[in-house]
């Protein structure tokens, strides 16, 4: 499996489970993916909250 094909399954698979938690991984006030930091370092994900302020930085890894 490629880097990509992977990166694309993994996302799936991830945002079917903030789904089920009730995140709405459509909206990017929401959720928000590949964000760039201050630190210059990406986060997979960021969950925002209703006023698009950032809650959680969610780094994603393999199994």
């Amino acid at each position: 499996m490629t880097n990509e094909v992977f990166a694309r399954v993994k996302r799936v698979k991830i945002d079917a489970l903030f789904t089920a938690q009730g995140w709405n991984t459509q909206d990017p006030n929401a959720v928000r993916y590949e964000v760039v930091l201050p630190d210059s370092t990406r986060a997979d994900y960021v969950l925002c909250d209703r006023h698009g302020r950032s809650l959680a930085v969610i780094e994603a890894k393999r199994f």
